[in-house]
Formats: structure tokens, C-alpha cells, sequence
């Protein structure tokens, strides 16, 4: 299956049916522009005067946004 499948359930439902390859490739694609907006986030927060941080709390602020992104 290349394409993505549309289907309508009995409900009304939308849904789209894709192949692993593709699903894994979006999901791969999702978790990347969460890295880059908790990076932008984090960037903005030392432009701001936010002040310096350890790269241990870096990482913790980091993986609460991509908790809180998924």
C-alpha cells in the first residue's frame, strides 16, 4: 500500500489508513519538530535573560516539552 487509504466508519468517522513505513516516517518527522521547538524554546528563554542553565536541567526542560508535545 503506497497510498494512504480513506475510510468513513458507520459513525462518521474519518479516518486515514497508512502503511508502517509511512506512519513511522511521520512520527520520526513529528518527534524532530518537537526537538527543534524545545530547542527554539529553550533559545528564546536565554535571549529573554532567562539566565544560564545545567545541561541537566536543559535536558529535563527538553523532555517535558517532547512529553507534552506527544
Amino acid at each position: 500500500m503506497n497510498k494512504p487509504m480513506r475510510i468513513t466508519t458507520p459513525g462518521g468517522e474519518k479516518l486515514v489508513i497508512l502503511s508502517e513505513k509511512e506512519y513511522r516516517r511521520l512520527t520520526e518527522a513529528a518527534g524532530e519538530l518537537a526537538d527543534i521547538a524545545a530547542f527554539d524554546e529553550a533559545s528564546r528563554e536565554l535571549d529573554e535573560g532567562a539566565g544560564l542553565v545545567s545541561f541537566e536541567e536543559m535536558e529535563k526542560r527538553i523532555a517535558r516539552r517532547l512529553k507534552d508535545a506527544s
